[in-house]
């Protein structure tokens, strides 16, 4: 049986290896803490823009489907007639300085003035030109270029401007 001297001495010999384990968990501890102030760092530079582009994503997309609802009630389109005027919405957004939403809002102003789906489909690449070249806003193009073609008798599938020789 031991003695409780040598106990003592067990005891004290075996606690040395006790403080190297808490040393070694201060550094886990550290590694932790890191590794916790590097997430924290990653969620507001990294996850918070991304949600960000996610929620104007979906405010683009909002826009544009209002933009187009706002199409059909003027224009009474529906079936393939309203899925070319979305697409030519998207074309316009993607070949012109203006956007898909804005191109949208052009065709709701040129349904306004009375122009059918295909006179809308034709007329509004010239709409957008005006629009831009003129520096006035879509509603104003889309007003001035159907007062002038009805004032003139021009159907909007016409091209005008070109010299016939």
């Amino acid at each position: 049986m031991a003695t409780l001297q040598e106990l003592i001495v067990k005891i004290g010999a075996d606690t040395d290896g006790l403080d190297k384990i808490e040393q070694g968990l201060g550094k886990v501890r550290d590694v932790g803490s890191k590794m916790t102030d590097v997430g924290k760092g990653l969620t507001v530079g990294v996850t918070t823009p991304v949600v960000g582009m996610g929620a104007a994503i979906l405010k683009t997309a909002g826009d544009f489907e209002a933009g187009m609802n706002g199409v059909r009630a003027v224009t009474g389109a529906s079936g393939q007639d309203f899925e070319d005027l979305q697409a030519k919405a998207r074309e316009m957004g993607a070949t012109t300085a203006f956007s898909a939403t804005e191109a949208a809002s052009a065709m709701e102003f040129l349904g306004m003035a009375g122009w059918d789906t295909n006179e809308i489909m034709a007329g509004l690449p010239d709409v957008l030109n005006l629009a831009a070249a003129g520096s006035v806003d879509l509603a104003e193009a889309a007003d001035i270029a159907s007062n002038i073609m009805s004032g003139f008798g021009i159907e909007a599938t016409e091209k005008i401007g070109r010299a016939h020789v």
